[in-house]
């Protein structure tokens, strides 16, 4: 019989073992090695497509802001045109209704007691009855209730 044959045999197990144990932590390091590459390539393009996306809706919304901000400007343009129109016309009424009111002397002065005035400014004022009732006092008081100054409420 070979002596040592059972130590050797016990050195051929634990080599195998060792060897089988190598191998298994290689193979497996190596495929953990290639998942944690993929999962890294991954992760970096979804983080390119993440970056696109949000470059992308930013750009939009500073298009988006832009256009509502020269839709903006572009409407108070037209108001401010009709506001400065409304106004010009405004002021001719008044100047014509002065300058009527200076030619014909006549016709100045009003008939209309103070129930009569009330209904003919609110069919040409077109405002409500309590608001009317807070303007028609100081020129019914100022008339006596008809007169010269009730009719001239254009004036005020």
């Amino acid at each position: 019989m070979i002596p040592y044959l059972s130590e050797i045999k016990i050195g051929l197990g634990v080599l195998l073992l060792g060897g089988t144990f190598w191998f298994g932590y290689h193979v497996g390091s190596e495929h953990g090695a290639v998942q944690v590459a993929h999962m890294q390539a991954q992760a970096a393009q979804y983080s390119a497509k993440l970056a696109d996306e949000t470059a992308q809706a930013y750009r939009v919304t500073v298009d988006n802001t832009q256009a509502n901000a020269i839709t903006l400007a572009d409407s108070q343009r037209g108001h401010a045109a009709a506001d400065a129109v409304a106004r010009s016309y405004y002021q001719s009424l008044q100047t014509q209704a002065q300058d009527d009111a200076r030619k014909n002397t006549h016709v100045s002065g009003c008939a209309l007691d103070a129930d009569g005035l009330r209904i003919w400014r609110a069919a040409n004022a077109a405002i409500s009855d309590q608001h009317r009732a807070v303007d028609l006092a100081p020129a019914v008081q100022s008339a006596g209730g008809a007169g010269a100054d009730a009719g001239q409420w254009w004036h005020r």
